[in-house]
């Protein structure tokens, strides 16, 4: 703590006027009177005394450097950034771009980092200024840009992608997924493909929000099984049909086919198979043939079979969309690296009901206690439908294709069985609770977002032949007080404070810091010219 007691004030000034400047060395600056200057008439020095130019030697002060160190800009991203050592560019080396961003928080953007500026007209119109609302180039840039080649064409002519990298520091100010990735497991729902650069067409603006959603409306899509849309009223497999013994040739007109149905499980699915003698008329038509075979098979239409196909694939692999489901739950439920963690202290709702806070949505998605809505009644259905399929004797069924005792089986209604069991309305359940955890999950986002911050991107991609269009157009303001300024803004500004033109805190210290190399190698380049002056040769 420094104490100023002022006793009188200078002509011409103000009693709280400043009228005077305050140096303050930091520990180990102070000037170093024994130390060994240019040189000698013997080009003699002390061992290093270049380095001590200063009460604490280079080695010394670096450790009292800690995170100020330019040294350790390498694993820090803010030195980094204050560092003069680190310059991004937007070089092609081959067809990479290796350096684009070297300072991460200064990127390779083609110098666009003044206010959202065009200059050109048509297909040629580019963006050259990139920063959202309210910023210039005197803060940290928070833009996207795209590195363009206009009528670009390989050594043989051939026209060659012009779109040639992307860098978004909105993007990593906000966490928002980078736009160009792909995700590839969603269930059985269309996959969402990247967007490799070099391209011959411009990125999407953001990554497609639509995995959860997509897949849950597959799980609860009608299905049409056994060439008959699965309705309510289709809910009892019957008993078998005794087989029909085997028909002879006979003489007269032929008589009619003979089928007998009966009822099976493979791979998940009750098949309705028939068995079928056919009486064919000889050309005289005095006589008949017989001939017994394996008739038609096909999908019992029965609900059964629709919740059945939902569950799984083949009767033991689960369908890749239940399957994501159950995995999104327990991503939602873990809270350690890996899972989706993100939890903290805010106890109340950032948005307009129905937001979801850390608390609530925990609760919600049982990540410390309990079955989860989804898994509990996912369990009840696949028991259910095991109860049915045994109540049914479906695994004890025979009849004198398969040899033994014949054993028909027993009529059951799947919506209603046993004390009080029913496959449909299990399954109604379960698909109610995934359209509630689609309505929980896009309420948790928008939860996740109004704390974290969105920006806004304007414009539509660009086709080939013509100059990038998506822009960061906005980035979320900062509320009005007694409000949570969300995350991802409140990091920009503090980063702006540490980095930006207007106050540069953090670079003007750096800079100092790298200032005491420049003099050392001042007092080197001294030296050197010293000795070769004396005719001596260069000391470093």
């Amino acid at each position: 703590t420094v104490t100023i007691t002022v006793n009188s004030v200078p002509f011409g000034h103000a009693a709280h006027d400043i009228f005077c400047q305050i140096e303050i060395s930091a520990e180990g600056l102070v000037a170093n009177s024994t130390w060994t200057p240019v040189g000698n008439t013997n080009g003699g020095y002390v061992a290093n005394s270049e380095h001590d130019l200063c009460v604490a030697n280079t080695s010394q002060f670096i450790a009292k450097l800690g995170f100020f160190d330019p040294a350790g800009a390498s694993t820090n991203d803010l030195v980094k950034g204050a560092s003069a050592a680190y310059s991004s560019e937007g070089k092609e080396y081959g067809t990479s771009y290796p350096d684009i961003e070297k300072n991460p928080f200064k990127p390779s953007n083609g110098g666009t980092t003044k206010a959202y500026e065009t200059k050109g007209s048509g297909a040629a119109n580019a963006i050259v200024g990139t920063q959202p609302t309210g910023l210039g180039d005197k803060d940290i840039w928070s833009g996207r840009f795209i590195r363009f080649d206009f009528e670009r064409s390989t050594q043989a002519g051939d026209p060659a992608p012009e779109f040639r990298y992307i860098t978004d520091s909105a993007e990593k100010f906000y966490y928002a997924p980078q736009a160009n990735g792909a995700i590839a497991t969603m269930g059985s729902a269309t996959a969402i493909a990247s967007h490799p650069m070099p391209n011959v067409a411009e990125p999407r603006s953001t990554l497609p929000r639509t995995g959860l959603a997509s897949v849950v409306t597959l799980i609860r899509a009608n299905e049409t099984l056994g060439g008959s849309t699965n309705a309510i009223s289709n809910f009892t497999v019957p008993v078998d049909e005794v087989i029909h013994a085997d028909g002879i040739a006979g003489s007269g007109s032929a008589p009619s086919t003979d089928t007998s149905y009966y009822y099976r499980l493979n791979g998940g699915i009750i098949e309705k198979r028939s068995y079928q003698t056919t009486y064919t008329a000889t050309s005289n038509g005095t006589h008949y043939t017989a001939s017994s075979q394996a008739g038609a098979t096909a999908n019992l239409a029965i609900v059964s079979n629709y919740v059945a196909r939902k569950l799984t694939t083949d009767g033991s692999t689960a369908n890749d969309d239940v399957a994501f489901v159950e995995g999104v739950i327990n991503e939602l439920q873990g809270t350690t690296a890996g899972g989706a963690k993100f939890r903290d202290p805010i106890s109340t709702s950032n948005i307009a009901n129905p937001g979801f806070t850390d608390a609530a949505f925990d609760t919600y998605i049982c990540a410390t206690t309990g079955t989860n809505a989804v898994d509990a009644s996912l369990a009840s259905v696949k028991a259910s439908l095991a109860a049915f399929y045994t109540a049914a004797e479906m695994a004890g069924r025979n009849t004198r294709l398969e040899g033994g005792t014949d054993d028909v089986g027993t009529a059951v209604n799947c919506a209603s069985f046993g004390s009080s069991d029913n496959v449909h309305g299990k399954w109604v359940l379960f698909s109610a609770n995934c359209g509630t955890l689609v309505t929980n999950a896009n309420n948790r986002i928008a939860e996740i977002d109004a704390r974290i911050g969105v920006p806004t991107y304007s414009g539509s991609a660009a086709s080939a032949l013509n100059q990038p269009k998506i822009r960061v157009s906005a980035i979320p303001a900062s509320p009005a007080s007694g409000q949570y300024v969300p995350y991802g803004r409140s990091l920009y500004n503090n980063c702006n404070h540490l980095l930006g033109q207007d106050v540069n805190l953090l670079g003007g210290i750096i800079q100092d810091v790298e200032s005491l190399t420049d003099l050392v190698d001042m007092v080197k380049t001294a030296r050197n010219k010293y000795e070769i002056y004396s005719g001596r040769d260069k000391e470093y």
